[in-house]
């Protein structure tokens, strides 16, 4: 026997709850509104069942009010999530990690790039550009009496700014003309002859100890610069050999080189400082010492405490870095870096406008004759060298930072060295080695004015590690998303397969309804 079932629809006039048969309500209701009323009875997400539940319009405003409140600022925090997601934004984690860490490459070289005695050697053809310098083919050259300053009748021009004050940035200074003169065609030169006019190794480094045990310039690896011409790397790992590590820190633990840097060797009228160039480096790049060293002067001992400082960038989305497995690279068998990178790029567009190559970089077409020398005004090099330097060549966007980068750190102090009582017996130790300290160092003057102390070692065994990361990641998304609809609409994964067929059953009623609407034209039609 089937029977009736009542629903609860409200109060009467004098406070009664009121019933209704179901079955008279489903008549009197659409399919559209009993569905509607089922969902909302029915479903887990919150709010609803208040809703179609609430037994007076008022109360039924009421929560539709709150339900539309709590679903629109969902929304509104919804979209920040995402939008912040498609930032790509990072943040950096910081940690300090103690352990035994690989003793840095250090790289040194002689402020004066040829030595004076082998200026004979460079050939005639370049001699007429090299006009400014002292030919002397003698193996030794003696420095002309000093200059006495005192007897000078000075004869300054009171106006000489303001007659030159329009040509400001006009036209590169002479000194920088010279200096660039010079390297351009020191570079133009055969590798091995300027191997020949420069300093020697044996002769710059005249003692070495590392970790207290002692070395010798067979462990360093002799580069050509273009600037400094020999230098020297310590370390680098280069033809298979060993990299050294350090376990302990301070100055007794690292490297100790005594150097010896020629002063009467000096071009005259050119170099315009004396000591030597150092750069603490990673292994596998290339050193410019050039653009990141430090100049060390004769007559100290200087100390540089370095610490080791490592950056990890994410690359991809996140940030623009290069790995440099996909990179061009200027310098063969070294890793990629950013300063090489715009060398490589300088020197492509060079030869993509001037058809000529600047002999400072590596080049692989021997057919391209060299960029002249720098002359000041307007030319095809001075033009893409402004290029270049005000970045219209795009130089800076085709060289991203590497995503894995190491860098040192350092400190610098120095002290008086040789001192008076030390000096006699250094010179009676360095004299039995070198032929060249016997001729050219007498007084303790000479042993500053040509000798210099050098100290690289850890400060600390400590190093910092910098690391990107993504500041919302996908599972951090998914997990914020679902914290806000849990706080603020109370739907579950099963709720939104709820909202899914309800949609479904509305479109099902609805082609019903369009199906039913045809049948009834039909009829009337045939009636």
């Amino acid at each position: 026997m089937e029977m009736d079932t009542y629903v609860e629809t409200g109060k009467n006039s004098e406070g009664y709850d009121t019933k209704v048969n179901r079955k008279e309500t489903e008549k009197k209701q659409s399919p559209l509104k009993e569905l509607a009323f089922q969902f909302g009875s029915g479903t887990t997400a919150h709010g609803f069942a208040n809703i179609v539940g609430a037994k007076s319009t008022l109360g039924k405003l009421i929560w539709l009010f709150l339900c539309a409140l709590c679903w629109g600022v969902f929304l509104w925090q919804a979209a920040i999530l995402i939008v912040k997601y498609y930032e790509y934004s990072v943040s950096y984690d910081i940690a300090v990690s103690f352990t035994e860490l690989r003793f840095p490459a250090v790289t040194v070289c002689n402020i004066n790039p040829i030595r004076q005695s082998m200026v004979g050697d460079i050939g005639e053809e370049y001699r007429d550009d090299l006009g400014f310098l002292e030919f002397d083919t003698e193996n030794e050259t003696e420095s002309e009496d000093s200059f006495d300053w005192k007897n000078v009748d000075p004869k300054v021009e009171s106006d000489y700014w303001d007659e030159i004050a329009d040509d400001f940035f006009e036209d590169y200074d002479t000194n920088y003309e010279q200096d660039v003169n010079l390297t351009t065609i020191i570079n133009r030169l055969p590798a091995d002859v300027r191997f020949k006019i420069g300093h020697q190794k044996t002769d710059l480094i005249q003692e070495c100890t590392f970790n207290g045990y002692k070395c010798s310039p067979n462990n360093f690896t002799k580069i050509l610069n273009p600037k400094y011409g020999n230098c020297f790397s310590f370390n680098t790992g280069a033809n298979d050999t060993q990299i050294h590590t350090s376990t302990r820190p301070g100055p007794g633990h690292g490297l100790l080189l005594t150097l010896f840097i020629e002063e009467k060797e000096y071009l005259e009228g050119f170099t315009e400082s004396s000591g030597a160039v150092v750069l603490v480096h990673d292994h596998d790049i290339v050193a410019f010492p050039e653009e990141q060293g430090i100049e060390v002067p004769p007559g100290y001992a200087t100390s540089i405490g370095v610490r080791l400082k490592q950056v990890s960038r994410l690359g991809g989305k996140y940030t623009t870095c290069t790995t440099g497995s996909t990179a061009e690279l200027l310098y063969e068998g070294y890793a990629y870096s950013v300063e090489a990178c715009l060398r490589l790029c300088y020197q492509k567009y060079l030869i993509l406008e001037c058809g000529c190559y600047d002999p400072t970089l590596p080049n692989d077409d021997d057919e391209l004759p060299v960029c002249t020398q720098l002359q000041g005004g307007i030319s095809c090099e001075n033009t893409v060298n402004r290029k270049y330097e005000n970045d219209e060549l795009g130089c800076i966007d085709e060289c991203p930072q590497s995503c894995l980068d190491k860098s040192y750190e350092g400190s610098v102090s120095m002290s008086l060295w040789p001192s008076e009582v030390y000096d006699s017996k250094l010179f009676n130790r360095l004299s039995k080695q070198s032929k060249r300290i016997n001729e050219q160092i007498e007084t303790i003057e000479d042993s500053r004015r040509n000798l210099l102390r050098l100290k690289i070692y850890f400060s600390e065994l400590n190093f910092e590690s910098i690391s990107e990361k993504a500041e919302l990641t996908e599972v951090a998304l998914l997990s914020n998303l679902g914290g806000l609809i849990g706080l603020y609409i109370g739907v579950s994964v099963l709720s939104v397969f709820e909202f899914i067929e309800f949609i479904i059953d509305i479109f099902r009623i609805m082609l019903k309804k369009v199906k039913t609407a045809g049948r009834v034209d039909n009829t009337k039609m045939t009636s």
